[in-house]
């Protein structure tokens, strides 16, 4: 017994099978993008939470002052400057602008004729509180920096003056933050 096969049902029979294992394939893909598209959406849930922040202002530090001093002895008809380095603690720069007496340290002014009237200046024996020059202004960076401020021509003693004058000057100053 001899069992003949044409070639042409063998190749109907190759394209049946074929067309079947493409619609395993096709179902099988088409199950797959389901799962993922599920998978998909809920990835894309929307979560939500809550939580709390709060702030405070900052309690600002005092500048620190070192190192001062005039620029040189109180003669008649003269001026001196007035140096002096500033400390910034705070996280801010300072701009150094106004200076005056320190409140209830009055400046300690003896001169021979017992008259403060031969000091004058910005802050001589009036010793009031004034704005610094803007040349003078000084900028001090932030967190521990320290400059110096000069004051030109703080001082000027009175050629009317005579020998043996001389200053003590107990002073305060204000400065302004600046943004970082």
């Amino acid at each position: 017994m001899s069992l003949h096969v044409s070639d042409a049902a063998v190749t109907a029979q190759a394209k049946q099978m074929a067309k079947k294992r493409s619609r395993k394939y096709v179902v099988a893909a088409a199950g797959l993008a389901t799962v993922l598209a599920a998978g998909g959406a809920w990835a894309a849930m929307q979560v939500t939470g809550d939580g709390t922040a709060s702030a405070t202002a900052y309690q600002e530090q005092q500048l620190t002052i070192t190192d001062a001093a005039f620029s040189g002895p109180l003669f008649p008809g003269g001026k001196i400057d007035l140096t002096f380095k500033v400390t910034n603690p705070n996280p801010f720069k300072v701009k150094v602008r106004t200076i005056g007496l320190k409140q209830g340290s009055p400046p300690a002014i003896t001169c021979k004729q017992g008259e403060d009237k031969y000091l004058s200046g910005p802050i001589g024996a009036a010793g009031t509180s004034f704005t610094i020059p803007a040349a003078d202004q000084t900028v001090i960076d932030a967190n521990g920096a320290t400059g110096t401020v000069t004051i030109k021509n703080a001082v000027q003693l009175s050629n009317d003056a005579t020998k043996g004058c001389a200053l003590t000057l107990p002073f305060t100053i204000t400065g302004e933050s600046l943004p970082s």
